[in-house]
């Protein structure tokens, strides 16, 4: 079994997990090789209060892929290691806040296989939701198209991870002009 110790954990927090080895008739697996990774997942944050988009994107240039959330160019592997379990067949594992970083909200599975003298190999797999700040910002405007001249109003909101309000929010908003073209070809 691998457990955390939290589940979801916002960006910067550590992470420890307990890898707990034992025998199917329940003796436990000492001195036993430990091998682990993580594996980053995206995570869609699905607010249960109506129709706002809460995703961070950027048009015009984003420097990062949609649901990885690490830069291109720049890419670090995931984390992963090895070790021994204990006499009581346990193992600790510790991710540093740089093992978790993320600018989307992200799935992070920690898998760990445990190997007795014998060869045999059993595995266990957790998840840790990591969210990129304490809460999350959404947008939905009052109307999708908009007429030159005429003001284009938005609705923000700031909520929770669990879509409670987060209110008295300080937000500083950028407002990108954008503009389309067409060409008929022949």
């Amino acid at each position: 079994h691998v457990t955390p110790d939290q589940a979801e954990l916002i960006q910067g927090d550590k992470a420890h997990l307990t890898v707990d080895s034992t025998y199917f008739f329940g003796g436990v697996v000492k001195d036993a090789q430990v091998e682990w990774q993580v594996t980053p997942n995206g995570f869609g944050f699905n607010y249960a209060g109506g129709n706002y988009n809460f995703f961070d994107y950027d048009d015009d240039g984003s420097d990062t892929v949609q649901g990885q959330g690490f830069t291109p160019g720049r890419f670090t592997p995931p984390p992963s290691g090895q070790g021994i379990t204990d006499d009581q067949g346990k193992f600790s594992i510790d991710l540093p806040a740089e093992a978790l970083k993320t600018n989307t909200p992200q799935t992070f599975t920690i898998e760990a296989r445990v190997t007795d003298a014998t060869d045999q190999t059993i595995a266990g797999t957790a998840d840790i939701v990591v969210h990129p700040g304490e809460f999350a910002l959404g947008v939905t405007p009052e109307t999708y198209v908009g007429a030159s001249g005429l003001p284009q109003n938005v609705d923000l909101l700031t909520v929770g991870w669990d879509s409670k309000p987060h209110p008295n929010t300080d937000v500083n908003v950028r407002v990108v002009e954008r503009v389309w073209t067409s060409k008929q070809v022949p």
